[in-house]
């Protein structure tokens, strides 16, 4: 799709991205609402690629870029595009499942370190019921090794959980868990899109969730929305990022919502686009 200037955002840069490098994952939740998985290619755009585009929206206003997936270090290529990414200037985040992350942790701690927040995937505190959600063995003790490693080096970890009514009552444990490392909490409903698309929360575990959030506050444990507005939660997020200058970039340089931004003079739909922009 090609638009046209009046419906691309004009005036205002791009402040924010979020970047889904790719739609490979090690892991294959049920509920994942972009249908990552293991079979999905990585490096759909070069490592030389991205870091032009991030170069130039960095030029032109953008401040911070937050790396997702797919499950992000899938990529080999990961860890020098969030180094280069920092060393131009832009405030740098990733959401992950904990792949790899106590081993990045002893060889690139100086990029992790500077990792302005690390959010970190976490559904139970039941490992069987963890790996199970996520469709991967091992998948509970990787978050948890990632989660401790991350702590190690002083980094900010916001430990991410989907909620539906198969986990709704394990939320305060997460919670206290969440408090007991110094870390925060983002609870995320359950989003009827992707391989979840005709699955949906019920009414009794809405009530329970909000109940849930109620008894979290009470104990001080800090529960925050997702600063990044990553998730697609109503069908309006998207728009509603465009107006608070946040995008979303696909693994093929798509902007998410089929909305552009204007660059220069020119029109842009695509992050590859603007390498042909003189």
């Amino acid at each position: 799709m090609v638009c046209s200037f009046e419906n691309c955002l004009r005036g205002s840069a791009v402040s924010h991205l979020n970047l889904e490098i790719s739609r490979k994952c090690n892991q294959k939740c049920f509920y994942c609402f972009n249908n990552s998985g293991i079979s999905e290619k990585t490096g759909i755009i070069s490592f030389e690629s991205w870091q032009t585009i991030l170069g130039m929206m960095h030029e032109s206003g953008l401040k911070s870029v937050h790396i997702t997936g797919g499950e992000p270090f899938m990529w080999s290529k990961t860890i020098d595009l969030l180094c280069y990414a920092q060393n131009i200037g832009l405030d740098t985040s990733i959401l992950s499942n904990g792949f790899q992350i106590d081993s990045l942790a002893k060889t690139h701690a100086d990029v992790l370190i500077n990792l302005k927040v690390a959010q970190i995937s976490l559904d139970s505190m039941h490992p069987k019921i963890h790996d199970y959600r996520r469709g991967c063995e091992g998948a509970w003790q990787q978050a948890m090794d990632a989660i401790a490693a991350l702590r190690e080096l002083n980094v900010s970890v916001e430990i991410s959980c989907v909620v539906d009514d198969e986990n709704v009552s394990e939320l305060i444990a997460i919670g206290n868990f969440a408090k007991s490392i110094g870390a925060s909490l983002i609870v995320r409903p359950l989003v009827s899109k992707g391989r979840a698309s005709t699955t949906k929360i019920s009414s009794l575990c809405q009530k329970r969730l909000e109940k849930s959030l109620i008894e979290l506050k009470q104990a001080n444990v800090n529960v925050v929305c997702d600063r990044f507005s990553y998730v697609p939660v109503i069908e309006s997020t998207d728009e509603q990022n465009w107006q608070q200058n946040i995008f979303t970039i696909e693994p093929d340089g798509r902007f998410r919502g089929s909305r552009g931004f204007v660059y220069g003079n020119s029109s842009i739909t695509n992050a590859l686009e603007l390498l042909q922009v003189s």
